[in-house]
């Protein structure tokens, strides 16, 4: 059975500008009957399988990192600006 391209960006999380332009791209097969634009399921699963990729480690920046603890002032410390 075939899906449309709003069908496919349900099953994907995508939009549909996203989803064509992996079509017009040539990275997702796509069937075009008329003026319609169609995929197979199993085009679909090689696409999400091709793009997985396995866990690695976080990138740089990824993650926030917790400020240090302040620091209390002494009565009559003034911060220099």
């Amino acid at each position: 059975m075939l899906m449309d391209v709003l069908a496919a960006t349900r099953e994907l999380g995508v939009g549909q500008s996203t989803l064509r332009r992996w079509i017009r791209e040539g990275r997702l097969p796509a069937v075009r009957l008329g003026r319609r634009v169609l995929l197979r399921p199993e085009a679909l699963e090689r696409f999400v399988r091709a793009a997985e990729r396995p866990p690695g480690p976080p990138k740089r920046g990824c993650l926030k990192q917790q400020a240090p603890a302040a620091q209390a002032r002494q009565p009559g410390q003034e911060k220099n600006l």
